[in-house]
């Protein structure tokens, strides 16, 4: 007998782990042994709702499933913090505790950092507000916090997150745009002709600029783009993929 396809208005994730395995290896990682009473209260619902879902994980909403990503999300991140600071704190840690890999930004933190209102570079934030964000942001290399008293941490963009807001907007700008557009910005079919302007597509040995920035990329690996300004400085920058021409 199969399984009954997901009542109409539910959103039946697209993988293929089982799902009533997936809400309880989300459920542990995120609470432990006892995870059920904890994800309810978590996600705003009763003890009975999550054992319904938890023995038929096709009722659970969308909304919900996307609310459970996002705490895990939040834990990963905490867990990401503390590994680094311990690491900090030991200064005779052993090399397997060190990753120098760079960490990968998630679909989730460029859309946080795109939306923040820099201004000339500097975002400031007064009292005592949820800077868990920001410290991601951090961590990412993308900007400096400075105190500016007990309360008040003022952000100030550095060199890499200058490129990474360029190369964001460079790829937003790309995903909207079509070629001969309809007037009125209503697009039905869209053709094959050329696009609007032509779009950076990154490359080894490329030279390109941005902003008042000129770059060559040194090295591609994944989306990970090591480029050399003309002062000689390196960076590391995790580009948009729709920005890497593929060989």
């Amino acid at each position: 007998m199969g399984t009954a396809p997901p009542a109409q208005g539910f959103w039946r994730p697209a993988i293929e782990m089982n799902h009533r395995e997936m809400i309880r290896q989300a459920g542990e990682a995120l609470y432990g042994e006892r995870w059920q009473s904890e994800l309810s209260r978590a996600v705003g619902v009763s003890d009975r709702t999550m054992r319904r879902w938890v023995s038929d994980p096709y009722e659970i909403p969308g909304g919900v499933w996307n609310d459970i990503q996002q705490l895990l999300l939040a834990r990963g991140v905490a867990i990401e913090k503390l590994r680094n600071e311990i690491i900090r704190a030991i200064p005779d840690a052993p090399q397997s505790m060190k990753d120098d890999r760079p960490m990968m930004p998630t679909v989730n933190d460029r859309q946080i950092f795109s939306e923040l209102p820099f201004n000339d570079g500097k975002l400031y934030t007064a009292g005592n507000v949820d800077r868990r964000k920001y410290d991601r942001l951090t961590d990412l290399g993308w900007v400096e916090g400075v105190s500016t008293n007990i309360s008040d941490v003022e952000y100030h963009l550095t060199v890499a997150g200058h490129l990474e807001l360029a190369l964001i907007k460079e790829a937003a700008d790309m995903a909207s745009d079509f070629p001969d557009p309809a007037p009125n910005g209503f697009q039905t079919v869209v053709n094959a002709g050329p696009r609007r302007r032509q779009y950076l597509q990154l490359k080894v040995r490329k030279r390109f600029k941005l902003g008042h920035h000129s770059l060559t990329v040194d090295a591609i690996e994944g989306d990970v783009v090591t480029v050399k300004t003309s002062d000689g400085d390196t960076y590391t920058l995790n580009v948009p993929p729709s920005l890497i021409l593929r060989s």
